[in-house]
């Protein structure tokens, strides 16, 4: 059996890193700036605290992936799968999500400054405590009112305030 690969503050930026399996990598305090990672795996990959800004995941298996703390400025994640997916803290500025599918994932505190939602699928994404989303951000998505937010943005957006039962 392969054991995951363990990477912790180094610099890999603009590297050849595609066909290559990462499940369960960790690539903690890595600058992976403008990498290739085309047909490689990373799901249930920890990408927390690297620096991952413009890569191109499109249509990546990144389900249970942590990007907890990661910058992923101006990344692509278009139709990627982030089932599950911890983006906790995250800077996701600039970043699209195009029909991604990011039920259950954890989206708690990150900066969504320009990210583009559009038809990406939320279902139970929990967006509370995030910083720069708009109403119209999130109703360009798909089953956006099954998503969890802060009491200001159910407002925002129509909603019927949990109950604290």
């Amino acid at each position: 059996m392969i054991e995951p690969c363990y990477l912790q503050r180094v610099v890999i930026d603009n590297a050849n890193l595609s066909c290559t399996n990462f499940r369960e990598a960790k690539f903690v305090e890595v600058s992976l700036k403008d990498s290739d990672f085309q047909d490689s795996c990373l799901n249930s990959a920890n990408l927390s605290y690297a620096d991952l800004k413009g890569l191109n995941l499109r249509s990546y298996d990144l389900n249970d992936a942590v990007f907890k703390c990661a910058d992923l400025e101006k990344s692509v994640l278009d139709e990627a799968y982030l089932r599950d997916a911890d983006f906790e803290e995250a800077k996701l500025v600039g970043s699209s999500f195009k029909n991604a599918r990011l039920q259950s994932a954890k989206i708690k505190g990150a900066n969504l400054q320009e990210a583009d939602f559009t038809d990406a699928r939320i279902i139970e994404a929990d967006f509370r405590s995030v910083v720069n989303l708009n109403s119209h951000q999130v109703k360009v998505a798909r089953h956006w009112e099954s998503a969890i937010y802060d009491p200001e943005m159910q407002k925002e957006l129509g909603l019927a305030p949990e109950s604290d039962e």
